[in-house]
């Protein structure tokens, strides 16, 4: 799976939307630190950051509604290279 930003976007809310979730996932804009996908579920305050880093690894952090993070992850250049969209819409699931 690409895990160029954009891409990523795409690919998630497209599986989420085929699972019948009701999730939103936006490309978020972090300045310096370039662009992250940002999940929501409709109805939690909870925000999950999809974050591509150096090496094609990704980095997920959960925040809180006040935006404390509650757990964060890092899929590596393997994993974020071999998971697909249906597996990583699951996990997102799980985590919102």
């Amino acid at each position: 799976m690409s895990i160029e930003t954009n891409t990523l976007a795409l690919n998630i809310s497209n599986a989420l939307n085929t699972a019948g979730t009701n999730y939103t996932a936006n490309v978020i804009d972090l300045g310096e630190y370039g662009t992250t996908c940002e999940i929501t579920r409709h109805g939690s305050d909870r925000k999950l950051h999809l974050t591509p880093v150096e090496d094609d690894l990704i980095d997920m952090v959960l925040y809180d509604e006040t935006g404390n993070t509650v757990a964060n992850g890092t899929l590596f250049d393997k994993a974020a290279a071999n998971i697909t969209p249906e597996e990583l819409a699951h996990l997102i699931e799980i985590c919102l």
